[in-house]
């Protein structure tokens, strides 16, 4: 049974020189795979999560991950490709999808909140006790009620407060 690196097991064997050469084989018409060859065989690049086969559309795509890893030659065997064969379709991936929709719900609901408690800020007179002011203790009663109810993300917020305040944050 021949060995199987995900990208992390690769990047390691490349710092540690247990990888000795880099393939990219076409298969199935157009489809790119990665192949090491190993000082204890071959071993094949995999998936993270599931360890299948990790396919690549195109060989650049295929290229530039071996790049990324550390690995700067490769060979490339190109017998079973196919070029009029096409691009193959993109995978879906409903999971980002759904995750990458919450991102941004989560992110306008905070704009909102932000602008209400603006508002409620810019109605308080100066000098004025802010907790006196309905509309500002109404806004943050309801994010208070949505982190007790767990629907809060609060690393999100953070990640939004921080891309917010640009790269010059220290």
């Amino acid at each position: 049974m021949r060995e199987a690196f995900d990208i992390d097991q690769a990047r390691l064997a490349v710092r540690i020189g247990g990888i000795r050469a880099a393939n990219v084989r076409a298969a199935y018409g157009n489809y790119f795979y990665v192949e090491f060859v190993t000082c204890a065989g071959e071993a094949d690049l995999v998936t993270t999560r599931q360890r299948e086969l990790r396919a690549f559309r195109d060989a650049g795509l295929a290229l530039k991950t071996l790049h990324e890893i550390g690995i700067f030659a490769a060979q490339v065997f190109m017998e079973e490709w196919e070029p009029s064969a096409g691009k193959p379709p993109a995978w879906a991936r409903p999971d980002k999808s759904v995750a990458l929709k919450e991102t941004h719900e989560r992110a306008h609901a905070d704009v909102a909140l932000e602008q209400k408690v603006k508002d409620a800020l810019a109605d308080a007179p100066a000098g004025a006790d802010l907790l006196a002011n309905a509309g500002l203790v109404a806004v943050l009663k309801e994010k208070v009620g949505k982190i007790e109810a767990g629907t809060f993300d609060l690393q999100a917020a953070i990640d939004a407060a921080i891309e917010k305040a640009g790269p010059n944050l220290e």
